[in-house]
């Protein structure tokens, strides 16, 4: 439109625009196009419950434990006192009623299972437990089983082959001596083949995993077609056959042996002796040994065996007090570990080493605990006075006999001046009458 030609039109078109563009911010600031959604409150946390919190703490602090004692960079046997602490803390977690919740239990097994068989052997001591808590043995065959569950099931297997054959009394016992034997010892005098031939036919076919323990050289000696199959050393064989020699070509000898010494015969007048001659005195039985060997040994040969055996009912006493108090180095435990009961041997071959030829009265079933002994052994087993005096009589109950016995040996442990003496005494009354 040209303004100069019509500017009548133009002003009257000018303030219907104002007019509409005045309706529109009306509208606008009125009726907005769109309200924003109202922001969602934030989400308010309950206060946790304190028992509950406390239990995942608990068993936070048990799997964080378990897990630094196993795994990772762990390359040699657990000590003793591991053995313990990984025991207690994987029967704390396998003890705990959650394993019961299946959401829950799933996760576990699988935890366990990963664990324990990425860290074998140093898992050994928990293996049993965990395959009873999950029921591994019996779904061996299931073809849902886990791997790391298998592997597990065929260690158990082969721990207890190796226990089965760790008996003496067992018929493939000596073979499989002769198996683990290195380099200079001593080489049994009947050590056929075929026994160890036998063994290994069993660990290559069930347990395959046996034989990196086992001698490179007498698993090779077995092998060979070409060695002797009897297992008689070769000497043996050339004596014998020299000694037939020497038999058979002295057999037309005419000459006499000589004639016997006069036997001499007291007369009648003679007086018989009153009593017998003294012989040299013997350690004639086990016991003796373990007498003379207690009451000769250095303390810190008794203070290497009072560990041991400290260690032992550390393990026991939280689920088998019983165990506990039976505990000693002199008592051969099945339920051990080969690494503990291989230590149990060496004490007793040390102790024995300290025996000597000699009579010795039975040694006193009593031992004798010092006044400032005892508060330091109450203290130490936690129990109040009248509970502490009646632990020591065999009607007490028996997990208060168990703590006793292993404060006993703490406290004398801790006071070598005082309680050397008591742990010799201590060890002596095992023997007494």
């Amino acid at each position: 439109m040209d303004v100069d030609a019509d500017p009548d039109g133009f002003a009257t078109l000018r303030e219907a625009r104002d007019a509409a563009l005045a309706g529109v911010e009306t509208v606008a600031e009125a009726e907005p196009a769109f309200e924003p959604a109202p922001a969602s409150p934030e989400p308010v946390e309950a206060d946790p419950d304190p028992e509950i919190a406390a239990f995942y703490d608990t068993i936070g602090d048990h799997f964080r434990a378990l897990d630094a004692l196993l795994l990772p960079g762990h390359k040699g046997p657990l000590t003793p006192m591991e053995q313990v602490a990984v025991g207690n803390h994987g029967r704390a977690l396998l003890a705990d009623s959650s394993l019961e919740r299946v959401d829950f239990a799933d996760g576990a097994e699988r935890w366990f299972a990963e664990i324990l068989a990425a860290s074998i052997p140093r898992s050994d001591p928990l293996l049993e437990t965990a395959a009873a808590a999950f029921g591994w043995i019996e779904r061996r065959n299931d073809y849902t089983l886990s791997a790391e569950a298998l592997a597990i099931v065929e260690r158990i297997g082969a721990k207890r082959f190796a226990r089965m054959l760790d008996d003496p009394k067992h018929r493939l016992h000596h073979a499989w001596l002769e198996l683990h034997r290195r380099d200079g010892q001593p080489e049994l005098f009947w050590n056929p083949k075929g026994p160890r031939r036998e063994v290994l036919s069993l660990i290559r076919s069930r347990f395959p995993m046996l034989e990196s323990s086992l001698q490179p050289r007498r698993v090779a000696d077995a092998d060979d077609p070409s060695s002797r199959a009897i297992g008689i050393p070769v000497w043996v064989i050339l004596l014998a056959l020299v000694t037939g020699l020497r038999i058979f070509f002295s057999g037309t000898d005419d000459r006499q042996p000589p004639p016997p010494p006069p036997l001499h015969v007291p007369g009648p007048a003679a007086e018989a002796p009153t009593t017998a001659p003294t012989p040299d005195v013997v350690v004639r039985s086990d016991i003796d040994r373990y007498v003379s060997g207690l009451t000769h040994a250095p303390d810190v040969l008794i203070r290497d065996i009072t560990e041991w055996e400290l260690m032992v009912m550390r393990y026991y006493a939280p689920f088998d007090p019983a165990q506990c108090v039976d505990s000693g180095v002199f008592r051969h435990d099945p339920k051990l570990s080969m690494i503990w009961d291989q230590k149990r041997r060496e004490l007793v071959g040390r102790l024995i080493s300290s025996a000597q030829d000699e009579s010795l009265r039975p040694p006193s079933s009593r031992f004798v605990i010092r006044g400032e002994m005892v508060a330091a052994v109450r203290q130490s087993s936690g129990m109040n006075r009248a509970d502490f005096n009646r632990s020591f009589d065999k009607e007490a109950p028996i997990v208060d006999q168990c703590k006793v016995m292993i404060a006993l040996r703490e406290t004398a442990l801790a006071r070598p001046k005082q309680g050397n003496k008591l742990l010799r005494q201590l060890q002596l009354s095992m023997f007494g009458e």
